[in-house]
């Protein structure tokens, strides 16, 4: 299970958080669900710009059942994942858009029975988690994603280009990816999970040798 953080300043949060107010909360939330899954793991990764970097919290809160990684992007996790969990981050959109079983823990655009899972309660996540794991889950619909996609395109995208524009003082925020050990870490949590029984192995084989590649020239 893949669950990315968003800033608690976000705009998506501030509007759209009413159960969830912080990282700590959801994370929490979701190893419960996750309690009754065997052999389920969870990959947390942080935002890039988030000033108040809880790292350390969230692998107390996290215990063996998983790791925290902050630069691998967001794609490759989400390609390794077979599911991915969000409060109502932009992510989650993305992980649609790879076809992935999506848990959305707050209202967000893409909220919509055919295209996410539910988990009102402890209970229900681990039920939609459930659906993933025995491959029963068939969302997203394959129809649904393809409207709402067109729809976002027709009404939301807008043809410009886009940068983004880092002040001095939050590059310092960045500056701890060079000697940082995401890629070891989601190694060594992708390397000790059981064989996907509904899963393609291959893609979690492509995952690691990957993070081993990142891992070689950081080192």
């Amino acid at each position: 299970l893949l669950y990315g953080c968003q800033v608690d300043w976000d705009t998506n949060v501030v509007i759209g958080a009413r159960r969830f107010r912080s990282n700590e909360a959801a994370v929490s939330f979701l190893i419960e669900c996750m309690s009754a899954i065997p052999g389920a793991r969870i990959v947390v990764k942080t935002h890039p710009l988030d000033a108040e970097k809880k790292e350390d919290t969230l692998r107390q809160i996290i215990g063996q059942g998983g790791t925290v990684v902050s630069d691998i992007h967001p794609h490759t996790l989400i390609e390794a994942a077979d599911c991915v969990s969000v409060r109502n981050s932009t992510l989650g959109f993305e992980a649609l858009c790879y076809r992935k079983p999506l848990i959305l823990l707050e209202n967000a655009k893409y909220k919509h029975p055919k295209l996410m899972l539910e988990a009102g309660n402890i209970a229900e996540g681990a039920a939609s988690l459930s659906r993933v794991l025995t491959g029963s889950c068939d969302l997203p619909d394959e129809e649904a994603l393809r409207k709402f996609i067109l729809h976002a395109i027709d009404h939301y995208l807008v043809p410009v280009r886009y940068q983004y524009f880092f002040e001095p003082a939050k590059l310092d925020i960045l500056s701890h990816f060079g000697q940082n050990q995401s890629y070891r870490a989601l190694e060594q949590v992708l390397g000790e999970l059981p064989p996907p029984v509904h899963a393609d192995v291959d893609r979690l084989l492509r995952t690691i040798e990957r993070c081993k590649v990142h891992r070689s020239r950081q080192d």
